[in-house]
């Protein structure tokens, strides 16, 4: 074989090996993904449910978290009750105003956060809470976002990511008839976010907040 055509036959092999490396470095990327797809839409732990003493209280699996230093702590909570896959995002946001408890070493925290739909599963969510309440849910999805006021229960959500918080979130404050509250805990530790009821009188306006009413 002389020198040139030498040199073109390695030019050939080195072409086809690296012809072959891109397409199997393209396969095993693409692999990577399918597999990462599926484990996203694969179905989550089973959530908890509690009634009793006539509250209704749900407890769901954290699945993703977000945060950074002056930004919105985001949650993503899923889980299975009754058959059904139900959750949805939570945003925090990272301002709370410190007020001390009278006499006490404690304070409350209030700040701002809002509730945000991840689609189907937060439509399941509303129309669980609709049947536990025995309540009709007259849209059946949850609102893109839902803006809720927070107070820290002698908690300090800035402490959110480190310990276990209490808090409670108020829904329209501005209006009596479609006012509401519920209780809101997150603990990372245990990866647990428990929606636990307030008070059974809230339950119409919650659910009109929650269906997209209020």
């Amino acid at each position: 074989m002389l020198p040139n055509q030498a040199d073109n036959f390695a030019v050939c092999q080195l072409a086809s090996i690296v012809r072959i490396s891109q397409t199997l470095r393209l396969f095993i990327v693409g692999f990577l993904l399918s597999l990462l797809g599926g484990a996203s839409g694969a179905e989550p732990p089973k959530g908890k449910l509690s009634v009793a003493d006539g509250f209704v209280d749900i407890d769901l699996p954290i699945s993703k978290t977000e945060s950074s230093f002056d930004k919105p702590v985001s949650i993503v909570a899923r889980g299975k009750i009754k058959g059904s896959v139900v959750g949805f995002a939570v945003d925090i946001d990272s301002e709370w105003a410190e007020n001390p408890i009278e006499d006490t070493d404690a304070s409350f925290y209030w700040g701002k956060a809002h509730l945000r739909s991840i689609g189907a599963d937060s439509d399941s969510f509303s129309r669980l809470l609709a049947g536990l309440y025995q309540l009709p849910c007259a849209e059946p999805r949850m609102p893109a976002r839902i803006d809720v006021g927070v107070v820290g229960l002698a908690n300090d959500p800035r402490l959110l990511k480190t310990n276990p918080t209490k808090m409670k979130l108020f829904f329209n404050v501005d209006s009596e008839e479609n006012y509401a509250e519920v209780f809101l805990n997150i603990d990372f530790k245990s990866g647990v976010l428990q929606f636990h009821e307030k008070d059974p009188e809230y339950r119409i306006p919650l659910l009109r907040a929650l269906c997209g009413e209020s």
